[in-house]
């Protein structure tokens, strides 16, 4: 009943979808030249043979993914992979990182017609979808056209948990359509199997829902231009620097308040403020200026010998670092030993992922509020620091205190994040029965990085 009334109620309102995709067009949130693809209509042609479709919504799910698409295009390299977002960003983001065997379209809105055509024109042999996706009309349509669909890396907080039990019909229809879950963590698992354990066929169900490493463990290290990394190294690296990464409103008052103590202490030290949407920047660089720090931005250009136009670079006399340029945290973790991971110093927003830092080598400190993340941050256990506005600025300065802890602490880190990162075999094990034997014989090994601190 509840399929039926979704699928009306969403062809009902679709002109008015139609609306609301023009104005986020015409707000930069969508491509206006692709705005077709999010009504189901595609702009490239599928070619003959097996496909397999992944979707990840936004940019963490997905930049996890690229190391799946990349080890299937390499065992499958005639197959066709189609890869979709949901948002723009994403989209720019993994634009020129995928294989040449996989091509990018944006997920069409839930309507039945539009996911309807979407699925006609694409025929996927098997859809894997990413973390808490669950679109009802796709899923029927799946169903319907017996095409195998699976729920890889997910993710049940406890909040949507209960907000689904208010609906344990509803929650148990759409996820035992699924052919399988793969729970990030044996309490989601367990979360999943509260509504499905209470089908008819039990047996069936239990099967449905297992668990695996968290697929953001396999992702490829952030990057970064090396020739910045040598020249921003050479500038701070004698100096104790901190990195707060992916900032929002409300925690630079709690940096700033924090990083006044440790000034005061440490008066060499050097912040790096990384804020979470760039363009937020005038903004961020305006409380600088309200609490009296002396700050260098990196989206800002000087002129140099011959008018050439060099970026503005943290000197001596600069306490703050503000990288509001786009694409350049990675940057951030390589010249920083400790990280703040932010997003969790207020409530709201659940935090942000921990792993990239690890990955880099850091030491990494995070708020409370690490919700979207409380798996990752079970895995890593005591290896990561939590801290609140009252304790930030004494961690802070007993960390810059004690370098070769805080190195020890980042190794570990990145150690823990290696030891996550076979769960790759396990998922191409599970696409093996729908797009066939494996065409290459060799398992392609992860890419790794070194950390570029020091004790």
């Amino acid at each position: 009943m509840f399929l039926h009334a979704y699928s009306f109620i969403s062809t009902l309102i679709s002109p008015f979808l139609r609306l609301y995709l023009g104005r986020r067009a015409r707000l930069g949130k969508e491509e206006a030249h692709r705005l077709c693809e999010r009504m189901g209509v595609a702009t490239v042609k599928r070619k003959p043979g097996k496909l397999i479709w992944l979707h990840g919504v936004s940019v963490g799910e997905s930049v996890s993914l690229l190391s799946l698409i990349h080890h299937i295009a390499q065992l499958y390299p005639r197959i066709q992979i189609l890869v979709t977002t949901g948002t723009v960003t994403a989209a720019h983001v993994i634009a020129n990182k995928l294989p040449d065997n996989a091509v990018h379209q944006y997920m069409p809105l839930d309507v039945y017609s539009w996911m309807d055509q979407f699925l006609r024109h694409w025929k996927p042999d098997v859809v894997v979808i990413t973390e808490s996706e669950i679109w009802p009309n796709l899923l029927t349509l799946c169903d319907k056209k017996q095409i195998p669909i699976y729920l890889i890396n997910a993710r049940l907080t406890k909040h949507s948990f209960e907000r689904w039990k208010r609906t344990p019909h509803i929650a148990r229809t759409l996820f035992g359509k699924f052919t399988k879950i793969l729970a990030q963590s044996e309490i989601i698992a367990e979360r999943l199997r509260f509504f499905l354990l209470r089908s008819s066929n039990q047996d069936q169900i239990k099967t449905r829902i297992e668990t695996m490493p968290n697929l953001k463990f396999a992702a490829k290290p952030l990057t970064f231009d090396q020739d910045h990394y040598n020249e921003l190294h050479a500038l701070t690296h004698h100096r104790p620097t901190w990195v707060a990464a992916s900032t929002h409103p409300g925690e630079e008052e709690i940096i700033l308040r924090a990083f006044k103590k440790i000034y005061e202490q440490c008066p060499k030290a050097l912040l790096l403020l990384v804020p979470r949407h760039p363009k937020r920047s005038d903004s961020v660089a305006g409380r600088l200026t309200d609490y009296g720090f002396v700050f260098a931005r990196r989206s800002h250009f000087q002129s140099e010998q011959g008018n050439l136009l060099k970026r503005e670079l943290p000197g001596d006399h600069h306490s703050i670092y503000l990288m509001d340029t786009f694409g350049e945290l990675g940057l951030a973790y390589a010249l920083s030993p400790i990280a703040l991971v932010c997003g969790s110093l207020i409530p709201g927003i659940g935090g942000h992922n921990p792993i990239e830092p690890a990955q880099a080598g850091c030491c990494v400190l995070h708020g409370p509020h690490m919700v979207n993340a409380e798996d990752i941050c079970a895995i890593m256990g005591d290896l990561t620091i939590t801290v609140n506005e009252n304790t930030l600025a004494t961690t802070i300065i007993d960390l810059f205190h004690n370098p070769t802890l805080t190195v020890q602490k980042g190794k570990a880190l990145q150690d823990c994040v290696l030891s996550q990162k076979n769960n790759l075999k396990q998922l191409i094990q599970l696409c093996t029965p729908h797009l066939g034997p494996i065409e290459s014989k060799n398992m392609p090994t992860i890419n790794t990085n070194k950390s570029h601190h020091a004790p």
